[in-house]
């Protein structure tokens, strides 16, 4: 960047400066909040045992043995065990290769420091978020002509409700965020200086992203567009660069790649649900809902009304920003802007989509797979909003008139109040996104302590649900997790005691041999059915009517 360039850079307002600051101020404090209280779901739970050194296979096999179990025996295997080493956690990650392995290293360390609570392990997350706070503003710096648009990328991200979200999750987003704003950074730093010492950055900051998670992979594809389309589609010494990296980084991740080609079987079994039919019109819809997540994250309503009418328009808008932003940097940005955030919003969904066209799958449906189109849609919306343009275009361009400053102004009034109001409301609840069936714990919960003394029964397929759930529940509940539904022909089930029986999420082969065996089953609680998890999480009561409660025979 000249020193002309400088000088137009130092435009940022006074007014601007300042609300950076009280923004990152609010940012830090929402991902702070309420950080234990959140359902700790199956997917968090997962991340605990594998760092613990164990597989969600060997949890079920030990746990779904038909005996009666406490929430402490659940809970052990989310805690360091003296007799589990480095060695287990390594063990458990490359029986699951479909998440690459750097997070949970980093989490098994962490973890050794601080231990494995859920405060603990989500803070690791925040810390990673909190970071990428700070790349966010370096980014922008590297990437726009205006520091108006830097400062103001920096303030929609710190209140985005989507990555607010990610932050509070011990799983690997954060750290993915944090990967994909480096490599960023060290793309355009090496593409403008074109050196050695800023290929090498680059190239290791690839290999990072690509142990993060395997989508990296799907962003490297974008940078390489990015670079030939620079060059012209020619062989120049940038192009020659980046795929002489590129070749490196490929071979250092060889070591993965053979992981996942020895462990395909469990890959497949792992990601079946990418694999389910969908609607293709939904999966357009979720796709482009996703986007508007940066933005606006509030309850998606079940029924038409001024609510969804309300959040239709909404979306519509920060769609519509995000698309005239992208526009505008074409139009008026520099080439290599413009490119560069064409590539890495387009690089990832239109693989994905691909993907699930040909196996009517529902990848490009899930959220947090998008997270690069995400940032790319902000880095647009913040372009646009502030008119940030290449530097002679900026200088011959007449003066902006005062209704196009005015509505440029209010316009991202509003995406500030719409984030704000969506984070503010997230406070107390986990948005519609996450947690799977999980999130209706609380409520399962409260039902469980009011039949007190209860013996909780599920199946195996249901064992990390209760492990998710024993967070929930106070250490008096009995939990008998049955290994089938023939072993119900060879052993009972009732309670010890005189006690409550609560069946969690049963299967219909489950519930017909149960009252095939004359126990009547009564239905206390079903979770609403949501857009992200459509299954429903049941809890039934389960009664025999010959049982003599004083002696608890039959």
């Amino acid at each position: 960047m000249n020193t002309c360039d400088r000088q137009y850079r130092a435009t940022a307002p006074f007014w601007l400066r300042q609300l950076t600051i009280g923004f990152l101020v609010l940012g830090i404090f929402f991902r702070t909040y309420n950080l234990g209280d959140r359902p700790y779901w199956v997917d968090e739970v997962t991340t605990s045992i594998r760092v613990a050194g164990y597989t969600k296979q060997q949890v079920i096999a030990q746990l779904a043995d038909g005996h009666v179990r406490t929430v402490a025996d659940l809970q052990r295997y989310q805690r360091l065990d003296p007799n589990k080493d480095w060695s287990d956690t390594w063990a458990a990650l490359i029986r699951s290769p479909e998440h690459a392995p750097l997070y949970f290293l980093l989490a098994r360390l962490w973890s050794q420091i601080f231990g494995l609570s859920v405060v603990a392990m989500r803070s690791l997350s925040v810390l990673l978020s909190g970071i990428s706070l700070w790349l966010m503003g370096r980014f922008g710096q590297a990437l726009f002509t205006s520091a108006s648009t830097t400062q103001l990328v920096v303030c929609l991200f710190s209140v985005s409700p989507f990555f607010i979200a990610y932050a509070q999750e011990a799983r690997p987003y954060s750290l993915w965020v944090l990967v994909l704003l480096s490599q960023c950074i060290l793309l355009l730093r090496a593409v403008r200086f074109s050196d050695r010492l800023s290929w090498l950055s680059y190239g290791l900051s690839a290999v990072v992203g690509l142990y993060t998670s395997l989508l990296t992979g799907l962003v490297l594809v974008g940078h390489g567009v990015y670079v030939a389309w620079l060059a012209g589609w020619q062989l120049t010494r940038t192009l020659r660069w980046f795929l002489l990296i590129l070749t490196a980084t490929m071979l250092l991740f060889l070591p993965w790649l053979w992981v996942i080609v020895q462990h395909w079987r469990s890959l497949q079994a792992n990601t079946t649900w990418m694999r389910e039919p969908i609607n293709p019109l939904v999966r357009v819809a979720v796709w482009l809902y996703s986007l508007a997540l940066v933005v606006l994250d509030v309850p998606l309503s079940t029924s038409f009304g001024v609510d969804t009418i309300v959040q239709t328009l909404a979306a519509i808008l920060i769609l519509g920003l995000i698309s005239f932003g992208i526009y505008h940097l074409y139009a008026h940005g520099s080439k290599q802007v413009s490119l560069f955030v064409l590539t890495t919003f387009t690089s990832v969904p239109l693989a994905l989509i691909a993907i699930d066209s040909l196996v009517n799958g529902q990848a490009a449906a899930t959220p947090r797979y998008l997270i690069p189109s995400q940032l790319a849609g902000l880095w647009a919306m913040a372009a646009w909003l502030e008119n940030d343009r290449h530097p002679e275009a900026a200088r011959s361009a007449k003066e902006a008139s005062l209704r196009q400053r005015i509505i440029r102004r209010f316009l991202i009034a509003l995406m500030f109040t719409i984030s704000i109001y969506s984070c503010i409301n997230n406070l107390d609840r986990s948005p519609d996104y996450l947690k799977g069936q999980n999130w209706n714990n609380a409520a399962i919960a409260a039902i469980i302590h009011q039949a007190q003394p209860v013996q909780l029964l599920a199946e195996a397929e249901t064992t990390i649900d209760l492990v998710s759930l024993s967070h929930n529940l106070v250490p008096s509940i009995d939990i008998q997790i049955l290994p089938s539904v023939e072993w119900l022909f060879t052993h009972s089930i009732q309670p010890e005691t005189c006690r409550s029986l609560l069946l969690i999420n049963p299967s219909d082969p489950l519930k017909q041999t149960l009252q095939h065996q004359d126990w009547s089953l009564d239905k206390q609680y079903q979770s609403p059915a949501k857009l992200f998890h459509p299954t429903e999480f049941t809890l039934w009561r389960l009664s025999y009517p010959q049982t003599d409660c004083r002696t608890g025979s039959q």
